[in-house]
């Protein structure tokens, strides 16, 4: 049994959920760290909200919060991941804000 610490999605959130991140077919995953940035200097703040497995209020990881230009937001903690399971993110504002997302996968 390999474990891979490694960067499991990085992009730009849409305005729409949207998966992030897939565990890969045959593998389980442990999600260690999120951070989520706003790097935009035109418009102005932007709200993110995250998911597991569902864009269902019952599978919100991060409830909706607001970041403003230069501003992040940081998630440290554990989330155990089965093969097929997602993350999913959505923002108010296309693009605005970026989700990296890094962790362990199990082969």
């Amino acid at each position: 049994m390999a474990e891979t610490y490694k960067n499991l999605g990085q992009s730009q959130i849409p305005n729409a959920p949207t998966v992030i991140y897939t565990v890969p077919a045959l593998t389980q995953a442990i999600v260690k760290f999120i951070n989520v940035s706003n790097p935009e200097t035109n418009l102005g703040a932007a709200t993110v909200k995250i998911w597991k497995q569902g864009a269902a209020d019952a599978n919100l990881i991060l409830p909706a919060i607001s970041l403003g230009i230069g501003e992040f937001a940081e998630w440290d903690g554990t989330i155990a991941m089965e093969a097929g399971d997602t993350l999913q993110a959505e923002s108010d504002t296309n693009n605005a804000l970026t989700i990296t997302i890094d962790g362990v996968e199990i082969t």
